[in-house]
């Protein structure tokens, strides 16, 4: 592995793009989230799509913060 300062310099700020990056995704996908379970479905299929949808969301969520691969 490179030691250099630099090497170092970027590789730390390459870390921080890419967490402030996940970050990010993840407050999209909460208003996303809080978009759908405040929808109002029109009828029992409509229903049931969303219900799907949303679960959909909880398990993505789920595997985003668990150790486990997807």
């Amino acid at each position: 592995m490179n030691t250099s300062t630099e090497y170092k310099e970027g590789y730390e700020l390459g870390i921080a793009d890419c967490e402030h990056a996940i970050k990010l995704g993840y407050i999209v996908l909460v208003q996303h989230l809080k978009h759908w379970e405040s929808y109002t479905a029109q009828d029992d299929e409509d229903k049931g799509d969303i219900l799907g949808y949303i679960q959909a969301l909880r398990d993505f969520e789920d595997k985003l913060f668990s150790t486990t691969e997807w």
